[in-house]
């Protein structure tokens, strides 16, 4: 699957692991890291569901789909999808309750 961000700073985070250790610490960075390649292994968004390590949970979006998945220690990877599920985009990483 395809694969996007919605900005470069979750790009770099993701490119670079010092980047994600400074801004979330060193579990959330490792995680960030692991699931965002997982990702880059499904066919389509949908496929989310399948992993229940991932606790995936899907909302309806104006555009498409959103998705969070469970990254560690109360956070959660937020991800959006069109319609067709291609491509997946990174929107943000955010600690829940």
């Amino acid at each position: 699957m395809d694969i996007c961000f919605v900005d470069e700073r979750l790009a770099l985070c993701f490119r670079e692991e010092a980047q994600a250790v400074a801004r979330w610490g060193c579990d959330v960075a490792t995680q960030y890291a692991y699931v965002v390649n997982f990702l880059t292994c499904l066919d389509t968004a949908g496929d989310l569901s399948k992993f229940a390590f991932l606790d995936a949970v899907a909302t309806s979006h104006p555009e498409g789909f959103r998705w969070t998945v469970r990254l560690t220690n109360g956070w959660r990877l937020v991800l959006e999808a069109t319609e067709s599920g291609e491509p997946l985009v990174v929107a943000e990483v955010v600690q829940s309750d």
